[in-house]
């Protein structure tokens, strides 16, 4: 909380919640992908990507085996600190901008 309130011009106070005081960091646009300016959305059976700029993604979700992408794009899995799961990397095959990934029909 000391370093927030020193640090204005990055975090503003949103709540407080019971002893705790909970802030948001300025101008933060959230995104699913780790330094790209990819345009990601997930939703219950789907994870959508469009206006992939990088032959590789790194999604800030995890990766497993029974999910796959379509229009060539190779789902790998990427160990991130001491995460115990591993997270999403997709590589782009040239002149793919855009993709789908869906749960398989069967886990290969």
């Amino acid at each position: 909380m000391e370093f927030a309130d020193r640090h204005g011009e990055l975090f503003c106070p949103e709540q407080t919640v019971g002893i705790y005081r909970l802030f948001g960091v300025r101008g933060a646009r959230p995104s699913l992908a780790f330094g790209d300016s990819a345009r990601v959305s997930a939703s219950y059976d789907r994870i959508s990507v469009d206006n992939a700029g990088t032959r590789t993604i790194l999604l800030k979700l995890h990766y497993h085996k029974m999910l796959a992408a379509n229009n060539g794009v190779r789902l790998e899995p990427e160990m991130i600190l001491d995460d115990p799961v591993p997270f999403m990397r997709c590589v782009i095959p040239e002149g793919v901008n855009s993709f789908e990934i869906v749960k398989r029909r069967t886990i290969q």
